[in-house]
């Protein structure tokens, strides 16, 4: 038994961060395993709070083949990345997860193409002339653009019926109402927000709106109930590092599973003097 134990306040922050977690692990689920005619799903929360961790847990027993897209990409390399992928796997689900990957939510062009990717035609198409840059690709891209060729024009098409894709951003895409409150109409924001709005109905839309008790509860819970610092500290070190979290909650400047793995780490190094080390790295004070 740990010699650290939660309070009820902190109990109850467990609670409800379990409870978040426990809706986005549904909604990953049903994308990846469901058979609706809506599989896309998009995620939108917080910076940090593991959506990325708990995806991978799922993706490490996924059937089909996956990709993980992330970072600045141009649409040319991304859809050459669905064409790969189609060639590769001629039959089934294809799954593609975009990880803080919002270059397909950039402009109203973009947005466009991810409508039409999403629902409709279910197609990504390139429609502009390529010059040289194909030289520059792999093999595979080479035969899989050429597979995908556009027979009378430029660029390629890729069918996306089989595609499930995967959002985890830290971009909320706006509601109705969101666009009700919008004053000048004719704006460009305007017209990209119109977009988004067109995104979230072709998508099963997660919003994970917590407070910084409820983060702190989600990434109590997840460091206790999964293999998070296992291999650096035993139990009691865990309840340690989140009970001075806790208790810092107002001054931190950092609130992530990546937080709990780096404190673990320091404690390893310095034992001792963990509570110093940890009030000047992670105290806004």
């Amino acid at each position: 038994m740990s010699l650290i134990t939660f309070d009820l306040q902190q109990e109850y922050a467990v609670k409800t961060g379990e409870s978040a977690r426990n809706s986005l692990l549904l909604a990953l689920n049903t994308a990846i395993n469901g058979t609706g005619k809506y599989p896309h799903t998009y995620v939108h929360g917080d910076p940090g709070i593991g959506k990325s961790f708990e995806l991978d847990l799922i993706l490490n027993k996924c059937p089909w083949p996956f990709t993980k897209i992330s970072g600045e990409t141009s649409m040319f390399a991304y859809g050459l990345e669905l064409a790969v992928l189609t060639m590769n796997n001629p039959t089934g689900k294809i799954v593609v997860v975009h990880d803080d990957q919002d270059m397909l939510l950039k402009n109203p062009e973009n947005i466009d193409i991810a409508k039409t990717m999403l629902d409709g035609d279910k197609k990504f198409s390139y429609n502009k002339h390529i010059g040289g840059v194909i030289k520059n690709c792999t093999g595979a891209q080479r035969k899989a653009f050429q597979r995908f060729a556009n027979p009378n024009g430029p660029g390629y098409t890729v069918p996306t019926d089989r595609f499930v894709m995967i959002f985890l951003s830290n971009i909320q895409l706006p509601t109705k109402n969101d666009m009700r409150a919008f004053k000048d109409k004719t704006s460009a924001k305007y017209t990209k927000m119109r977009g988004l709005e067109a995104i979230r109905s072709r998508v099963m839309p997660l919003d994970l709106k917590l407070d910084q008790k409820s983060i702190w509860g989600w990434v109590a819970n997840a460091t206790l109930t999964q293999n998070v610092v296992n291999n650096l500290v035993n139990d009691d070190i865990k309840m340690l590092i989140l009970d001075w979290m806790w208790n810092n909650l107002e001054d931190l400047n950092e609130l992530s599973i990546r937080t709990v793995i780096k404190m673990a780490e320091q404690y390893v190094q310095d034992p001792a003097n963990h509570k110093n080390v940890w009030s000047n790295t992670w105290l806004d004070r």
